[in-house]
């Protein structure tokens, strides 16, 4: 995916979280939306940090589900992907450790009961986290 695209998406996700925290109605009232926008977002992040960083090939898409298995497998399959050994990769295992905490309970969260404020807030944390150690800044 070209990286306007990635731009893209990552606007529109930003745009979703802002919306969502401004409403004074609270998360709940964004439940599904908020969660299918977050889980979105954080595949596109590592996605752009990895292509900006020359060590996936531009073709490679990085799918939400991937990181919804335990970090060992989320590791194995990333290996499988990158040029390099993730050892290397500057934050890699604390953005794998944040992208799964945003996967944990997404399904559930999308398509199950309502959560409370205090769950998506942690996702909304999760993600911001996420974004600044990707260290990426949407215009």
């Amino acid at each position: 995916m070209k990286i306007t695209k990635h731009e893209e998406i990552l606007k529109e996700v930003e745009h979703t979280i802002n919306s969502a925290i401004k409403d004074k109605q609270g998360l709940l009232m964004h439940q599904r939306r908020l969660m299918s926008m977050i889980s979105l977002g954080a595949s596109n992040l590592i996605e752009l940090y990895l292509h900006n960083l020359n060590v996936i090939d531009p073709g490679i898409s990085i799918k939400h589900n991937w990181f919804s298995k335990s970090k060992e497998k989320i590791k194995i399959k990333l290996n499988s992907i990158t040029s390099k050994n993730l050892n290397q990769i500057k934050n890699i295992h604390e953005i794998i450790g944040l992208i799964n905490q945003i996967e944990q309970d997404r399904n559930e969260i999308i398509y199950g009961a309502p959560v409370t404020d205090k769950v998506l807030r942690r996702k909304i944390d999760a993600y911001l986290e996420l974004k600044e150690l990707c260290d990426y800044e949407i215009d």
